[in-house]
């Protein structure tokens, strides 16, 4: 049985500010190098608060690989594989490579870890895929596994999944007061995961972050996560509440409608959900009502489209409000 921890580390100071502003990250389109490069530091200019990779690595570039490069062509921007799947690395080669981006980055690194959701992917990886409980289980391991290693000690461990013997990882991360961990997923198991173990709270209304439609789903799983809290003895607030959506924006309601049906169609299958689509003066009042919601940080997916980039960081963001600024409150 798990043991619930002794004392809940302290909030991370970039998870404080999530109660001050609407903050939002870009996950990174695949890609060639030279593009890459150049629409994170793009994302970056523009004020985005970090920048993403995904972690298929049968399907597009490898989320680890890319986002080590990315790491030295960027000076602000936290950085993140939205999610790593605890089962395609070793948690010592899962911590290897995110101590590895952390210090190339300066200490920039938000380790976001999943359990995988896809079995098609699972059978191009040549793995099977466990149920539910199991892969929970293989998730608590590694966020413990990874946590040891960082410490830079000598470290053992030993479950029916994995086994550790007085490893001590070199050159761990440089992030103080530590590295920020992010659990995605909205199921109620999932969320009691994060309570337990993380700073990030992370899921959306595709199949790939939960499928928690609507605002009215993610204010119920927003309260989830609140109990969950409430029962580890853990401060609410420390944990920040993100919601992942795919932003198409236009200058008229047919301009942004039309970009939306180009995506590409394992988007459109499987999150055309997540899309917010819209001028910006329509999607305001949707992001206004997750906020109201509960949310305080979104990522934002894309296919490689700066103008609907610059349309939310110029003319959406600047109008969203933290709910405790909003009227009244």
């Amino acid at each position: 049985m798990e043991q619930t921890p002794r004392a809940p580390r302290p909030a991370h100071p970039w998870i404080e500010e999530g109660a001050r502003r609407v903050r939002f990250g870009v996950v990174s389109p695949p890609g060639d190098w030279p593009s890459a490069r150049d629409w994170a530091q793009m994302v970056e200019d523009l004020g985005f608060d970090s920048c993403w990779t995904f972690d298929h690595p049968a399907r597009v570039q490898d989320g680890w690989n890319r986002l080590a490069t990315l790491a030295t062509a960027t000076r602000r921007v936290r950085l993140g594989v939205l999610v790593s799947c605890v089962y395609y690395r070793p948690p010592v080669l899962l911590a290897r490579v995110a101590a590895d981006v952390d210090r190339d980055s300066g200490g920039r690194l938000v380790l976001a870890l999943g359990i995988g959701w896809d079995p098609a992917e699972f059978e191009e990886m040549g793995m099977p895929f466990p149920p539910i409980p199991e892969r929970q289980r293989a998730l608590a391991d590694t966020v413990r596994i990874v946590r040891g290693l960082w410490t830079g000690e000598a470290f053992r461990f030993a479950s029916p999944r994995y086994r550790i013997d007085n490893l001590a990882l070199a050159c761990p991360p440089i992030q103080r007061p530590f590295v920020p961990l992010l659990i995605g997923g909205g199921g109620t198991a999932t969320l009691r995961q994060v309570a337990r173990y993380a700073d990030v709270a992370n899921f959306g209304s595709s199949a790939p972050t939960g499928q928690v439609v609507g605002v009215e789903a993610a204010r119920e799983r927003f309260a989830v996560l609140r109990r969950h809290c409430q029962e580890l003895g853990r401060p609410y607030e420390s944990v920040l509440r993100s919601y992942y959506t795919i932003p198409v924006l236009g200058r008229t309601p047919e301009e942004a409608r039309a970009l939306a049906d180009s995506y590409p169609s394992f988007m459109l299958r499987h999150a055309r959900d997540a899309m917010v689509v819209g001028t910006p003066e329509q999607v305001v009042p949707i992001y206004q009502r997750l906020i109201e919601a509960g949310a305080q940080y979104f990522v934002a997916a894309w296919q490689n489209d700066p103008a609907s980039l610059r349309l939310l960081a110029d003319e959406v963001i600047p109008r969203l409000r933290p709910a405790d600024r909003l009227e009244g409150r």
